[in-house]
């Protein structure tokens, strides 16, 4: 899928609230399994700069909005706003964020939504493991997927198209 139509796409799958959810589920009538996947510390492995990258190009080469008055490389440059971020731990001491994006971070939802959109473009453009119904709410998706051995699969082809690690629970 084009990194234009990167977030109009994600849209469908998007949930707002478990009501969202609910209405999916009534609709759909799915006859899967349901289950859930869960990203393990989704903002703290978010790769700043590749999904910089994925901004850039949803930004700069949307195809009906105009690309946005500053030049691509402020754009770029933003990483300093979202990486190496000092934070104050529980033990009072001041460290600073070395992976991902920091807890806290005004940009994190942004980036972390435009990385998973983008693994999810990736693993559901294969029919052979996409599963019958597919929602996310941040880092917990839920899928509905014939047995087992699809949700395996699934978890599997997330894994190899990101840095991600995921969870899985059967329903």
């Amino acid at each position: 899928m084009a990194a234009s139509t990167l977030l109009m796409s994600e849209q469908q799958f998007s949930l707002k609230s478990s009501d969202d959810f609910l209405d999916i589920l009534r609709a759909a009538r799915p006859s899967g399994l349901l289950t859930s996947l869960d990203v393990t510390s989704l903002f703290t492995n978010v790769p700043t700069e590749e999904t910089l990258e994925i901004i850039a190009k949803h930004v700069y080469a949307h195809p009906t909005l105009p690309a946005p008055p500053i030049p691509k490389k402020i754009l770029i440059d933003l990483r300093l706003c979202t990486s190496e971020s000092p934070f104050r731990a529980p033990d009072n001491k001041i460290y600073r964020q070395i992976n991902g994006v920091a807890m806290g971070c005004p940009l994190g939802p942004t980036f972390a939504e435009y990385y998973m959109c983008k693994i999810k473009n990736q693993v559901l453009s294969d029919e052979q493991i996409k599963p019958e119904l597919y929602c996310r709410y941040v880092d917990d998706i839920f899928v509905v997927v014939r047995d087992e051995e699809q949700l395996r699969n699934l978890r599997l082809a997330f894994e190899m198209n990101s840095v991600l690690k995921f969870t899985y629970e059967l329903g």
